[in-house]
């Protein structure tokens, strides 16, 4: 079934990508530049109420897509669970050979590199919050609206 909130997102976002890349000159301006660069420097254009507005759209938006991805999350784990436990009471994973060295490095190498990109995330979006506090302060409201409805 087709949602209609779904299709007014997704033309949104079309109308946000095409508008993004009518504003290069060139290819190369695209790779020099890049969309986010362009965004941003439209949004310093803005005066602040509509910064405020702006990033209160941005949180709410924000906090559904990320309350449905924590929700799945939690319903996938959940099912891992019940299934690795049935396994475990059959008897299954009795069976099973154990982790070699490399498995264990190459996982902490991931768990290395996602801490890593979690941690520039976080830092970025500080460094955002203290030069735009108007703009902190609509995503603040945007996503506590989201996360309430």
């Amino acid at each position: 079934m087709i949602q209609p909130r779904r299709v007014i997102f997704w033309i949104f976002c079309l109308l946000l990508l095409t508008t993004v890349k009518g504003q290069y000159n060139s290819e190369e301006d695209i790779d020099r530049r890049g969309p986010l660069q362009a965004l941003r420097e439209k949004f310093d254009e803005l005066p602040s109420g509509a910064k405020v507005a702006t990033s209160a759209g941005a949180g709410f938006v924000t906090s559904r897509v990320a309350l449905k991805t924590f929700v799945s999350a939690a319903k996938v784990a959940g099912a891992a669970f019940i299934a690795t436990e049935v396994l475990s009471v059959s008897g299954v994973l009795d069976n099973m050979p154990d982790f070699l060295e490399d498995q264990v490095q190459s996982a902490k190498n991931v768990k290395d590199r996602c801490l890593m990109e979690a941690n520039k995330l976080r830092k970025g979006f500080r460094e955002t919050l203290q030069k735009e506090k108007l703009a902190g302060l609509g995503f603040a409201c945007g996503a506590f609206v989201g996360m309430a409805v």
